[in-house]
């Protein structure tokens, strides 16, 4: 496998420990950059016998996760997918044009995650409305209404309270 210069640097240096950016409807752990080869485990092969997994195309690499559910960089576009696991086959929608793209994303929706800190919650452990509001608002604001509601969506940032 053959991991791109970029995804090297972007794991080296961009992200730093505990490695994790919590999004509030997600939490990413990224790898290492030493670490992304056994991180393909699950996806890119089996990860006892290490079979080549059929269903994997050759140009994806994962580069994050959240509950499974993978940050693919696709190696032909540079462009950023995610997908959810458990759905039979591998359909990820692609959601950022490049790695810096989706780093500024997840940072930007860590950020209201962090300002509200313990108040982002409700008593049954719902976000509350008005950081969703704020989440779905940034998202418009930084990519527009079509590619906003799109990451939207794949990361369900919804009011799940109603």
């Amino acid at each position: 496998m053959n991991i791109p210069e970029e995804i090297i640097s972007f794991l080296s240096e961009d992200i730093s420990e505990p490695r994790l950016l919590d999004i509030g409807f997600e939490l990413f752990e990224f790898p290492r950059a030493e670490e992304l080869i056994e991180f393909q485990d699950g996806y890119r092969w089996e990860g006892k016998s290490r079979l080549r997994l059929s269903d994997w195309p050759e140009n994806w690499i994962v580069i994050a996760h959240s509950n499974l559910d993978p940050l693919i960089y696709d190696t032909l576009s540079g462009s950023v997918k995610f997908g959810r696991h458990g759905a039979g086959s591998w359909s990820p929608n692609e959601l950022f044009t490049d790695l810096n793209t989706m780093y500024e994303c997840l940072l930007a929706l860590s950020e209201i995650v962090s300002t509200a800190g313990d108040a982002l919650f409700d008593d049954e452990f719902n976000i509350l409305s008005k950081h969703v509001i704020s989440m779905q608002n940034l998202l418009v604001e930084l990519y527009g209404i079509e590619v906003g509601k799109k990451i939207e969506g794949a990361f369900e940032i919804k009011d799940w309270s109603a």
